[in-house]
């Protein structure tokens, strides 16, 4: 019975055509842009980042824990916010070698 009406109310619920690129964006304590592309939803394995320097070349990606944002990036450390499974949300300081 739940199950019918879970089913009906998802089918309810338009799905979008298209995705936006970016979810989110930091700049570094040096300049360089952090974009995530993917990773806010619990069906997403990793929190994936692209990494460009200030003149915009891409230096590499980045890949965290799922539902994880970065708040701030430093030369040495990387500030994050995680949610983890029962939606807790986390504060941590990641240590950055570059």
């Amino acid at each position: 019975k739940d199950r019918g009406r879970i089913e009906q109310a998802l089918d309810a619920v338009p799905a979008p055509d298209t995705l936006p690129a970016a979810v989110a964006m930091v700049i570094s304590s040096l300049g360089e842009l952090v974009v995530q592309r993917e990773g806010l939803f619990p069906s997403q394995r990793a929190s994936i980042f692209d990494v460009f320097d200030s003149n915009g070349r891409w230096l590499g990606e980045l890949r965290l824990r799922a539902r994880t944002m970065i708040h701030e990036v430093d030369r040495d450390y990387i500030t994050i916010l995680r949610i983890d499974d029962d939606d807790v949300q986390h504060v941590e300081v990641l240590r950055l070698r570059r």
